[in-house]
């Protein structure tokens, strides 16, 4: 077969970076700019079989400074070693199935499809798919996109455009990842950059991931059903706009909820109703209490394989016979459908796991989660200042066996030296999220770490307005709706103005009493303000029990004022340990047996 590359001369698509905002255009349209650009034609076999890494290769060698026009193949060119990109060019297909075929024996430069370590890149319109190729993959990360530079030089102007990157799992079809990952992109150390309109579908690990980076534009991207998270910021990136992307999954397709158990070995299951499974599946399990948690999600066993005994019972193969009753419900989901464990859809954790930097000055907004079974936050952040998190909608969201945030916020850096970890000017608005079962909390601000650390500097500046938290009713609500607790650190200047939280505080999983609290622990919660928010209960339905707002331990100089408080038993709540509270006259309170408690 011939692999030597074609000279064709086309009009050259590019990206102009204004700012933030990208501009696709077309060199050629734009007075003052070449009118042409050379172009290598790929000329590989593509018929799914022979290898073109060769070829492929070769291509990429000849195009340095050039386009690579990547014609749709046959039925999709086959790549079983990596593509190193070390010089600038422009991969521009016609929507062109790449095999990723990448055989591993552990991890490796080896698995990563495309490798960029050039600034000045550009990959657009191809469709990278593993349909097929992960039975025979023994073990080792792979990524469809892979850009680095170094913590020393960073590479700049690396984009992701118009593409497709689909069936990214591991070699036994474990989803989510345990040891190893497939990542749909990648990015480190990479400046200037961004992944645009790309469609990513089931991956076992992260949809995007990025570390290290300086302004990079994450937007309109379609992620479905990946294993971890769905966009990532993993720590020491500033500048970043994540936006106007949809995460999405199949959790609330099937969800089975286990009626009984016989203990023994295998294990019986029955479900409330007919699971619809078969001889084969392989299920994920959930929930519980005691000793029946052994069985909840860990990498040792991510899933069971069932045998269907009826329409309504299975086995699997696990001893419970030592485990007793079951204590609490016990639940199920297929293991294709979306399952995420400890990350978030969108993600910038930068906590004592990552141990990098803060995220600073970042952008999330106008994105969109539906469909996850979630152990942590749909949109989780760890230390960070400078951030804004706008218009985004999380809803049909599935919580594990522990409360789940739709927005949770918390520097995390146990066992660290905390001192720059802490959140500073974080404003959160005009977001809508929709409680859909047990186990969910809505916006939860924490500076605070599990070893109550010294050094942790007060949170400020911390905004939050104009949000919703819906609950639907007594099955699908929210226990806390807006919690501030600055434990450890202090909170000061915080603003909840404007919001509507439904929740109730009497649930199992609440956190703290209040739907809406602030909470300053062993500092001052100063100069802070509740005010103009309507605070009701879940559905509309008269709770005795519940709180509306709480002014926790040492705040300090707190306004409330202007809220509407209604179906709660007691409307505001003042902890004793509070410092001159300030409670307006302009509160409006409906249907609550006692408006304000000290």
């Amino acid at each position: 077969m011939n692999c030597a590359p074609r000279n064709d001369v086309l009009r050259r698509s590019g990206v102009l970076w204004a700012g933030q905002l990208v501009i696709l255009f077309t060199l050629a349209g734009i007075a003052g700019l070449a009118q042409t650009s050379r172009t290598i034609q790929l000329a590989c076999s593509g018929d799914g079989a022979a290898d073109d890494s060769t070829c492929f290769q070769n291509a990429i060698n000849n195009a340095h400074g050039a386009t690579l026009r990547v014609p749709k193949p046959a039925v999709c060119y086959r790549l079983a070693h990596s593509i190193s990109i070390k010089a600038p060019v422009h991969v521009l297909g016609s929507a062109s199935r790449i095999c990723m075929d990448i055989p591993l024996s552990g991890n490796s430069t080896a698995g990563r499809l495309f490798d960029i370590s050039s600034s000045d890149v550009t990959l657009e319109n191809l469709w990278i798919d593993g349909s097929g190729a992960a039975t025979g993959i023994p073990s080792g990360d792979r990524y469809a996109f892979f850009a680095a530079g170094s913590a020393a030089q960073h590479i700049a102007n690396v984009h992701v455009l118009n593409s497709r990157v689909t069936n990214l799992t591991e070699s036994d079809g474990r989803r989510p990842a345990t040891h190893t990952a497939s990542f749909g992109a990648y990015f480190q150390w990479v400046d200037d950059s961004s992944l645009i309109n790309n469609v990513i579908e089931n991956v076992s690990a992260d949809a995007i991931h990025f570390v290290s980076t300086q302004r990079i534009t994450v937007q309109k991207n379609d992620i479905r059903s990946p294993g971890w998270g769905g966009v990532v910021a993993y720590g020491d990136d500033s500048g970043f706009d994540i936006g106007f992307n949809r995460v999405t999954g199949s959790v609330d397709s099937q969800r089975l909820t286990i009626a009984a158990v016989t203990n023994s070995s295998p294990c019986t299951l029955r479900f409330t109703s007919a699971h619809r499974l078969r001889s084969g599946d392989q299920i994920v399990i959930y929930g519980g209490r005691g000793a029946w948690q052994r069985i909840d999600y860990t990498p040792a066993h991510p899933n069971f394989t069932v045998n269907v005994v009826s329409p309504t019972e299975v086995t699997i193969p696990f001893d419970s016979s030592s485990l007793g009753p079951l204590g609490d419900q016990l639940n199920a989901i297929p293991a294709a459908a979306t399952t995420r464990y400890w990350a978030g859809s969108y993600d910038a954790p930068s906590n004592e796991a990552v141990k990098r930097a803060p995220d600073v000055n970042g952008q999330i907004h106008d994105n969109y989660a539906s469909g996850m079974h979630m152990y942590g936050a749909v949109y989780r952040l760890g230390s960070g200042r400078g951030l804004i998190i706008s218009n985004n909608v999380a809803e049909n969201i599935e919580a594990g066996s522990i409360p789940t945030s739709m927005l949770a916020i918390s520097p995390r850096c146990a066992g660290m030296d905390c001192s720059d970890r802490g959140l500073s000017d974080i404003r959160i608005l005009g977001n809508h999220f929709v409680a859909s079962g047990r186990y969910l909390n809505c916006i939860n601000i924490q500076n605070k770490v599990p070893d109550n650390s010294a050094n942790l500097p007060a949170a400020y500046g911390i905004s939050i307005e104009n949000n919703q938290c819906v609950s639907p009713g007594p099955q699908s609500c929210f226990a806390n709706g807006i919690m501030v607790n600055g434990q450890d650190g202090g909170i000061r200047n915080v603003t909840v103005r404007g919001n509507t939280v439904e929740g109730d505080d009497t649930k199992p999983w609440a956190v703290v009493r209040g739907v809406v609290t602030v909470i300053a622990g062993t500092s001052a919660a100063a100069s802070s303000a509740i005010v103009s928010n309507n605070v009701s209960t879940c559905g509309g339905i008269p709770n005795p029990r519940s709180v509306g707002i709480q002014l926790g331990p040492h705040s300090r100089d707190i306004a409330v004022d202007s809220n509407a408080v209604a179906q709660h038993g007691t409307a505001i709540m003042v902890d004793p340990q509070s410092e001159r509270p300030v409670v307006g006259r302009n509160n409006r309170f409906q249907n609550t047996q006692r408006a304000v408690t000290r």
